[in-house]
């Protein structure tokens, strides 16, 4: 069985090693700068002076847009789809289904 003293100078160790450990965590910390800290943007004077130029801003010839229809009614069935009432519109190019996906395994 250990003495009184051995066991104080066990735990006055472990704690000594504990704070060894807490001063290494803060040291990496310091250095891996990630999550959470300030980091200099390189982009932002574009943006700011309306020079940015983004995704959207990119026009190619016979280039198409998509968009995604979804029910306004939460949990509703859709039972059908009257895609030749959707393709009647002007500028409406295509119009897919579930049923249209399931051949390329995108449903």
């Amino acid at each position: 069985m250990a003495t009184t003293e051995e066991v104080v100078e066990r735990e006055q160790k472990a704690g000594h090693d504990q704070n060894l450990d807490r001063q290494q965590r803060l040291e990496r910390e310091q250095k891996l700068e990630g999550v959470g800290c300030a980091r200099k943007r390189k982009e932002d004077s574009r943006f700011i002076q309306g020079k940015g130029h983004y995704v959207d801003d990119i026009k190619l010839p016979g280039m198409l847009f998509g968009a995604i229809v979804r029910s306004p009614h939460a949990h509703a069935r859709i039972k059908s789809i009257n895609k030749k009432k959707a393709l009647a519109h002007p500028g409406v190019r295509a119009v897919l289904t579930a049923d249209d996906l399931k051949p390329v395994k995108l449903h």
